[in-house]
């Protein structure tokens, strides 16, 4: 946890003001203004492959139609993911999550959002947890996920994995009732709550970290960002913030 120390930059699928979202330009750079840890998107494809992308169809950030679900990683690789926000992104293609893997080894961690677990994707959270060990990098990894039964069974397959499930709410009392296993120690926490930034204090904040657990905020959509709300955030002893904009962040932090 991040104690005395800053929060997290954590840049929300790259910094997809500048450069296309969920691509290695994208991601590439986030890490160069800046960011800690770099939020993306997993789906699997038809040949159960781990690709990088947020919706369930290529159309909307892609010159390609249809569900990943359906496509193989080949198909899915000859499509422009990055033509749409100008010409010089024309050449990105949507990453597999392996890629993403090397790029940002010992560069920046990764929050890796499961947009659907077994019961669209089978076996898709024992496929992440299998890539995550082979590239070792379960200390700087957090899997997070509005499908309870995917992070569960994430826990099941590797208690070291760090997780967030968006139905845990920090504000919730029985969140306060998750079992001790959960949690290794104050050092590196591998359960982590979200609490709506409005919401955050030092006395809920510190609630949390007594109990071994990590506590993540959003400024996404980016609201009217001012100095005094990132110094009012930064007070409660948040450890992670989501932002689109990692420069500006990185800068508010720093000033």
């Amino acid at each position: 946890m991040q104690g005395e120390q800053r929060p997290w930059v954590i840049a929300h699928r790259g910094a997809p003001y500048e450069a296309p979202e969920n691509t290695l330009a994208g991601f590439e750079w986030a890490i160069q203004q800046g960011a800690d840890w770099i939020e993306l998107d997993v789906h699997q494809t038809s040949d159960q492959q781990l690709v990088v992308i947020h919706d369930e169809t290529v159309d909307r950030t892609t010159d390609g139609t249809g569900p990943v679900a359906r496509k193989t990683l080949r198909e899915l690789q000859t499509l422009d993911a990055g033509g749409w926000m100008g010409a010089r992104f024309q050449k990105e293609r949507i990453p597999t999550l392996a890629e993403v893997l090397a790029l940002t080894d010992g560069r920046a961690g990764i929050v890796i959002e499961v947009k659907a677990g077994s019961w669209q994707y089978p076996g898709i959270e024992r496929r992440i947890a299998g890539e995550l060990r082979q590239a070792n990098r379960l200390a700087d990894v957090i899997i997070i996920s509005a499908d309870r039964d995917a992070i569960t069974t994430i826990r099941q397959l590797d208690s070291e994995i760090a997780t967030l499930c968006f139905q845990e709410k920090l504000l919730a009392p029985e969140i306060w009732k998750l079992p001790s296993e959960h949690h290794i120690g104050s050092l590196r926490p591998t359960l982590f709550l979200f609490g709506d930034a409005p919401d955050l204090d030092e006395k809920i904040v510190g609630q949390a970290h007594r109990k071994g657990i990590g506590v993540l905020t959003s400024l996404v959509p980016e609201p009217a960002v001012s100095p005094e709300m990132i110094a009012r955030l930064v007070q409660t002893g948040v450890d992670g913030i989501f932002t689109n904009e990692p420069a500006v962040l990185r800068s508010l932090l720093s000033g």
